[in-house]
C-alpha cells in the first residue's frame, strides 16, 4: 500500500508532461507530492523508526490521491504561455499598489536591519526555543518593523507575481523591478525572526512557480539571467537551511545514524503521507471546527479567540506534525467538510481559469489563480493559512483584484464615452 501514492503521482506527472508537452504548475505540484511519497517509502522501510509499525490503509491511499488530484486539476491544463497573454487592466492602479507594498515591506526590513544581523549570528535552535524577545531587546523602531512584517510580509505572493509580470511584459526600470523583488523578501526576514525555515521554503516554492508560469513569455536573455539569479538565491537559501537544520536536529536520532541532520530533512519531507494515513485511520472525531480554515470568522463569533496550542492539547493524538493541508482539514472538519471544500474549490478554479476574452487573461485572474494555488503548494506540509495574519494577505489580494476590476470598468466607460463623442 505504501507504494500507491508515489506510483500514482509519478504516473500522473509523466502523463501530464507528455499531454501538455511542458512542465507546468500542475507538473510542479505532482513532482513535489511524488517526491514526498517516495521519501515516505524510505522512512517506512527504516527499521528503527516508528513508521514501520504503521498500518497503511487502502482507503486512506485512495482518498489522499483522489482529493489531491481534484485540487491539482485547475493547474494541469496545457501551457498557458502558448495560448494566452496576461493583460494589465490599469497601469496606474498597478503602480500605486506596487509602491504601497514596496514601501511597507522595505520599511519593515530596514527597521529590522540590526535585528537581522543579530539573528544571523545567533543559534537558530536557541532562538526558536526561547523566542526573539527573550534573547534580544527590541526598541520602538524594531517593534514597529516586526509589526509591519507580521501583517504585510505574506503579500510576497502578490509582490513576486508583480515582479515577474513587470520584467516579462512591462518596460519598467531596473530599480522598480529590484524594489519589488527586495520587498518580497520580507517574508524571509519575518521567518528569520523566529529561527524558522518555513517562510523561506514557501517563498522559494512561489518563486519557482512564477518562473514556470511566465518563462515562455520571457525573452531568452532575461530567462537566462533569472535562472542564474535564482541559482544564486537558491544556494544562499540552502546554506541557511543546512545551518538551521544542523542546529535544531543535532543528534536528533540518538546516534542511530551518522547523518542525523540530513536525516531530519528526509523525515520532515517524507512523513507527510504517513501522518495523514495515521489520522485517517485512527483519529476519532469528537467535534468539528472551522477555526483554522476561517480564523477571522471564528474569533468574531466566539467569546474566546482561537488558540492553536490549546486546540492541540485538547486532542489525545499528536496533531502537531506534517500531514499536508488535507491532514489538518481531516482533523478539523472530517471527510464531509473536505468534500464540500473541494467542491467549492473546484468551482472557483474553473471560473478563474475561464477566458472571458479569447486568448487573454487579466492580471486579477492571475492573482486569484495563484491565491488558490497556494493551498496545495504550501499545503505540502500543512494548511498554511491558519492564522489571521496570513488571512490578511488573502483578503488584501482579493481587494487588489477588486481594485483592478473597478479600474478596468472605469477605463471601459471612458473609452465608450470617447467613442460616442
Amino acid at each position: 500500500m505504501i507504494y500507491i501514492p508515489f506510483t500514482y503521482f509519478l504516473v500522473l506527472l509523466i502523463v501530464n508532461v507528455i499531454r501538455t508537452k511542458s512542465f507546468n504548475l500542475g507538473s510542479f505540484l505532482l513532482s513535489l507530492y511524488a517526491l514526498s511519497a517516495l521519501l515516505s517509502i524510505f522512512l517506512y522501510s527504516v527499521e528503527f523508526l516508528h513508521y514501520k509499525d504503521t498500518d497503511i490503509a487502502l482507503s486512506s491511499c485512495i482518498f489522499y490521491c483522489v482529493v489531491l488530484t481534484i485540487f491539482f486539476f485547475p493547474f494541469l491544463s496545457k501551457s498557458r504561455s502558448k495560448e494566452h497573454r496576461i493583460v494589465l487592466p490599469d497601469d496606474k492602479a498597478f503602480m500605486y499598489i506596487s509602491f504601497f507594498l514596496i514601501a511597507i515591506n522595505i520599511a519593515g526590513i530596514l527597521m529590522l536591519l540590526k535585528t537581522i544581523v543579530f539573528v544571523l549570528g545567533y543559534d537558530p535552535k536557541s532562538l526558536r526555543d526561547a523566542g526573539l524577545k527573550s534573547v534580544y531587546s527590541t526598541g520602538t523602531i524594531e517593534t514597529a518593523g516586526l509589526w509591519l512584517l507580521g501583517h504585510f510580509s505574506d503579500f510576497y505572493l502578490v509582490l513576486l507575481i508583480f515582479f515577474f509580470y513587470s520584467v516579462t511584459y512591462l518596460k519598467k526600470g531596473t530599480a522598480f523591478n529590484g524594489f519589488l523583488f527586495i520587498a518580497s523578501l520580507s517574508t524571509i526576514v519575518n521567518g528569520l525572526m523566529s529561527g524558522g525555515r518555513t517562510q523561506i521554503i514557501y517563498w522559494l516554492l512561489v518563486f519557482i512557480s512564477c518562473f514556470l508560469y511566465f518563462r515562455k513569455d520571457m525573452a531568452a536573455k532575461l530567462r537566462k539571467r533569472l535562472v542564474l539569479f535564482g541559482m544564486i538565491i537558491l544556494s544562499l537559501i540552502v546554506t541557511y537551511i543546512v545551518a538551521v537544520t544542523a542546529s535544531r536536529f543535532e543528534n536528533a536520532f540518538s546516534g542511530e545514524t551518522d547523518y542525523e541532520e540530513a536525516f531530519s530533512v528526509i523525515d520532515y519531507s517524507g512523513q507527510i503521507f504517513l501522518n495523514f494515513n495515521n489520522f485517517f485511520t485512527n483519529f476519532e472525531h469528537k467535534g468539528y471546527t472551522f477555526a483554522r480554515i476561517f480564523p477571522f470568522i471564528y474569533d468574531w463569533t466566539h467569546a474566546v479567540n482561537f488558540d492553536l496550542s490549546v486546540y492541540k492539547r485538547s486532542i489525545a493524538m499528536d496533531i502537531g506534525v506534517f500531514s499536508t493541508f488535507l491532514g489538518d482539514w481531516y482533523i478539523d472538519m472530517g471527510i464531509t467538510g473536505i468534500i464540500l471544500y473541494t467542491f467549492f474549490y473546484s468551482i472557483a478554479g474553473i471560473l478563474i481559469r475561464k477566458d472571458y476574452i479569447p486568448g487573454t487573461r487579466k492580471l486579477q485572474q492571475l492573482l486569484l489563480y495563484f491565491l488558490i494555488f497556494q493551498i496545495p503548494l504550501n499545503g505540502l506540509f500543512y494548511y498554511s493559512l491558519y492564522n489571521k495574519t496570513a488571512m490578511i494577505s488573502v483578503i488584501g489580494t482579493v481587494i487588489i483584484c477588486c481594485i483592478f476590476r473597478f479600474a478596468e470598468s472605469e477605463q471601459m466607460e471612458i473609452a465608450d464615452k470617447s467613442m460616442a463623442v
